[in-house]
Order: structure tokens, then C-alpha cells, then sequence
């Protein structure tokens, strides 16, 4: 049991530590729900749902980055309660960027814009 908790800190240590949101601070608060899914194969199935609150009154996102330090990302989808979002995929040099682009937009004080993202990540763990 001891062995799987440390397991599970390292994922979750390195996804964090590899994942970089591009968004403006001051203008927004995020919250993260993030699920992860290790596989016999050593792929790791991401899953987050992302909040973003608006912390300005005329203001409003329209899209969102992730930047990942890995090469090896599959199966990218991104969804939003309209449905699927429009994502670009570009990797180099060691580096994965996800961008997503929102269905709708959220404008006005403490208007929250939840969306969904989940990714598979190829070499974050190798099998003993």
C-alpha cells in the first residue's frame, strides 16, 4: 500500500510539474479537479475539469493553453456543457501544447467557465 501512495505522488508531483496553464492571474481564479488513470502498459490517462472564475467585470477568456513537457500525448479532447471544444495540438523540442478554444464566454464578476480536458500521456511511467 506504502508502494502504491508513493507511486501516486510521483504522477501526481510529475503532471503538475510538467503541466503550465498560459492565462493572465490577476484576471482569473482556476481551480482544478484532476483524475488520473494508470494503465498496465504504463500510459496514464489524464483527466481534469477546470474552473475559471472571472475575477474582472469586463473581461472574459476565450481560450486556454496547457503546456506539457513531453512529446507523447495522445487522444486530446476537450469538452464544455455545449459540447466538444475546437483543439490544436502542437509538439516540439520535447514539448506538447494543447489549446482549446471555448464554446461560449463568460463575462462579468465571479462568472465561473468550467470545461473538461483529458489527454493520455505516453512516458510518464515505465513498467518494472
Amino acid at each position: 500500500m506504502r508502494r502504491i501512495l508513493l507511486f501516486l505522488f510521483f504522477i501526481t508531483y510529475y503532471v503538475l510539474r510538467i503541466t503550465s496553464p498560459v492565462l493572465a492571474a490577476d484576471e482569473f481564479e482556476t481551480g482544478y479537479n484532476v483524475r488520473y488513470e494508470v494503465n498496465a502498459d504504463g500510459r496514464v490517462k489524464v483527466d481534469q475539469e477546470i474552473s475559471l472564475k472571472n475575477k474582472l467585470s469586463s473581461i472574459y477568456a476565450t481560450r486556454y493553453s496547457l503546456s506539457l513537457q513531453s512529446e507523447k500525448i495522445e487522444n486530446v479532447s476537450a469538452t464544455d456543457r455545449l459540447g466538444p471544444l475546437k483543439t490544436e495540438v502542437q509538439q516540439k523540442d520535447g514539448t506538447t501544447v494543447i489549446n482549446l478554444f471555448f464554446n461560449e464566454q463568460m463575462v462579468g464578476l465571479g462568472k465561473t467557465y468550467v470545461f473538461k480536458v483529458a489527454y493520455d500521456i505516453l512516458d510518464l511511467v515505465q513498467k518494472n
